[in-house]
């Protein structure tokens, strides 16, 4: 009997190499017109040549779009400042955008009460 190997790295592929990154390194990813940003723990950044709905279909359960342009990874959520726009404060500081229609998925997300 083989045993199916899970890695929980993500293939991101640039410049004509695929960097094998841990999901847990991803920060969030951003959109940037037909391109995707993707923002790593160390500070680094790659651009995908790939629009955000197609990255979005291709990752794993633990990231959630909340936003037209951002995507986040769930584990690397600080807060969640529930004013008028919303917005969440990630690890590095960062504060991104929740629009509406996606607020109440987040909520979710988090059980939050």
């Amino acid at each position: 009997m083989t045993a199916l190997i899970q890695s929980p790295d993500i293939g991101i592929q640039v410049s004509g190499e695929v960097l094998f990154v841990p999901q847990s390194e991803i920060l969030y990813i951003l959109a940037e017109g037909s391109y995707c940003r993707v923002v790593l723990h160390d500070k680094r950044r790659f651009t995908l040549a790939r629009k955000l709905g197609d990255v979005e279909k291709s990752l794993p359960e633990g990231f959630l779009r909340v936003h037209h342009s951002h995507i986040i990874n769930l584990l690397h959520v600080v807060s969640f400042v529930k004013n008028e726009n919303g917005y969440l404060v990630m690890s590095d500081g960062e504060e991104l955008p929740v629009s509406k229609q996606r607020r109440k998925a987040l909520l979710e997300r988090f059980r939050m009460l």
